[in-house]
């Protein structure tokens, strides 16, 4: 099982339209490779082409073996998933290295993995959670 979660710079036609190229890409390029770090590599070189509006894109890429439970996973400068279980607390998952999509065309991305176990799952999201505000206009925040 492949999946991705991004979040694009800006607002807008221009943002609209690099998220959409991205995701056109992921589902191109996970036909052609299974490692997380090789499809952020061609996303990001294909993105930083071309990119007039500077947009660039955040992103978390993972492969599941649904049989196994291996997750292996790499990190554009997306904010970093949580490893969840009942019971006890929430764990961030160990940080590959790796910059946002679009910005420099010869960045390198790492592969990492775990194993997730049954009653385990994985929780991602972007900024604007922990960015927007409440009634009296304070941030979420990330606690």
């Amino acid at each position: 099982l492949f999946f991705y979660i991004g979040d694009v710079s800006g607002k807008g036609v221009p943002a609209s339209i690099t998220m959409s190229r991205c995701e056109t890409l992921f589902q191109e390029l996970v036909l052609h490779t299974s490692a997380p770090s090789d499809i952020l590599d061609s996303l990001n070189k294909r993105l930083c082409c071309n990119n007039r509006a500077q947009m660039f894109v955040t992103a978390f890429a993972g492969v599941l073996d649904l049989e196994t439970g291996e997750l292996s996973y790499s990190n554009a400068g997306h904010v970093t998933p949580y490893l969840v279980e009942a019971g006890t607390p929430a764990k961030e998952l160990p940080r590959p290295k790796g910059k946002p999509l679009g910005i420099v065309p010869n960045t390198k991305y790492e592969d990492l993995s775990c194993v997730i176990k049954p009653g385990q799952f994985v929780v991602s999201y972007t900024d604007g959670v922990t960015e927007a505000e409440d009634n009296s206009g304070k941030l979420f925040g990330n606690a």
